[in-house]
């Protein structure tokens, strides 16, 4: 497994940021995304979701409680991971 391979998964990282691109796009160029994961990734102002070590500030009791919210002019998305 690489060690990047985020678990439960059997796609590559590169496999799985293709997909991810192709659910975001449906968002366009202008829309907003918010997170409540703080640790910065290796390149400059990007987080990288597939680092075994996250920093976060959860928004309830549960363990691994991540994730991002995508705002356009005409919908909203929610991309959550609850572990406990």
């Amino acid at each position: 497994m690489h060690p990047c391979q985020p678990q439960y998964f059997d796609e590559s990282p590169d496999e799985l940021r293709a997909m991810a691109s192709t659910i975001l796009a449906r968002y366009g160029d202008g829309a907003g995304y918010y997170t409540n994961v703080n640790k910065q990734g290796s390149l400059p102002g990007m987080l990288d979701f597939t680092l075994e070590s996250l920093g976060y500030s959860p928004l309830g009791v549960y363990m691994e409680d991540c994730g991002f919210v995508i705002v356009s002019d005409t919908e909203v998305g929610l991309v959550w991971s609850f572990a406990d």
